[in-house]
């Protein structure tokens, strides 16, 4: 079961990289991806995250839109109903849980904040993980209002395209 769960976002990508606009999405993620990177390891070269105070809101606001937007595209896109993925959100907050722990364990610039300060900092970059992750779920589901309904499927009680290239299709 989790290999194929696995499996489902390599056969997505693959299918995308037939289809023009999703190849276009692939791409816009990656230049995120490296703008993403470019902000964050720009500013810690370079002292910007207490030089400038709201540079780690930036990031990682940035960075959980980033991640489920990846998930998004990994994972959503084929689905045909119009509920939200509201998954993407918890989802998301667990990631920057796991990144928010290895910061602790194995960055020195935290070791003259006092407790309370790093919880703080903590808590604020989960809550901006997940609002951009939001952001996401949210364009999700004015897409989905966009769309033209799809009509339902009598045997499987899903929603099934009404043209086979929308299997690919946001």
């Amino acid at each position: 079961m989790i290999r194929e769960r696995l499996r489902r976002p390599v056969r997505q990508i693959r299918a995308d990289l037939r289809d023009r606009r999703a190849r276009f999405a692939w791409a816009a993620m990656a230049l995120w991806s490296l703008l993403v990177a470019a902000l964050h390891f720009g500013g810690l070269a370079y002292d910007v995250y207490t030089a400038v105070p709201w540079w780690d809101l930036l990031t990682h606001s940035m960075s959980g839109f980033g991640v489920a937007a990846l998930l998004w595209l990994s994972y959503c896109r084929p689905v045909r109903a119009r509920a939200a993925p509201l998954w993407l959100v918890p989802t998301v907050f667990l990631i920057g849980v796991g990144f928010e722990v290895y910061e602790y364990l194995f960055k020195s610039f935290w070791w003259e904040w006092s407790l309370r300060y790093y919880a703080v900092d903590t808590a604020v970059d989960l809550v901006l993980d997940a609002a951009g992750a939001a952001v996401v779920v949210a364009g999700h589901v004015a897409v989905r209002s966009l769309a033209p309904a799809w009509p339902e499927s009598e045997s499987s009680g899903q929603s099934e395209p009404t043209a086979p290239s929308d299997s690919v299709e946001g």
